[in-house]
């Protein structure tokens, strides 16, 4: 059995998931950076940080991620 991090512990876990959960909703670094007056730069270092955190590979893993928590609606699978 795998075994992931938690995403609630360590510093800047707040901000850490107010991004998860944007990213959980498909949306953009730009978009996130607007919503929540960071720059995309800052984005870009909150969700790398995350990912690695969690031991994933990508933002739709992260998507499934959230999901799997309820922190975000299901993604579409078209």
């Amino acid at each position: 059995m795998e075994r992931r991090a938690s995403i609630r512990a360590g510093p800047g876990h707040a901000r850490h998931c107010e991004v998860l959960e944007l990213v959980a909703q498909e949306t953009t670094n730009k978009e996130i950076a607007s919503v929540l007056h960071i720059s995309e730069a800052t984005v870009k270092y909150h969700v790398s940080q995350i990912l690695e955190r969690l031991h994933l590979q990508s933002r739709y893993q992260l998507a499934q991620y959230a999901q799997e928590r309820g922190l975000a609606p299901p993604l579409d699978d078209e």
